[in-house]
C-alpha cells in the first residue's frame, strides 16, 4: 500500500500524460495551491512559465 500524508505530492507519468497528485489537510486554503498549478504548467509547457 502508499500512504500519503498532507503535503505529499506525487506525479504519475504515462506516455505523454502528466498527472499530479497533491492532498492537502482539511481547512486548508485551496489557493495556496495557485503557485504549484502554474509550476506544473510550466514544466509542461515552457511558455506557461512567462503567463
Amino acid at each position: 500500500s502508499i500512504t500519503m500524508t498532507p503535503g505529499t505530492v506525487t506525479v504519475e507519468i504515462e506516455g505523454d500524460k502528466l498527472l499530479v497528485h497533491g492532498l492537502y489537510e482539511s481547512g486548508t486554503e485551496p489557493e495556496g495551491f495557485v503557485e504549484m498549478d502554474k509550476r506544473c504548467a510550466a514544466a509542461c509547457d515552457p511558455k506557461e512559465a512567462r503567463a
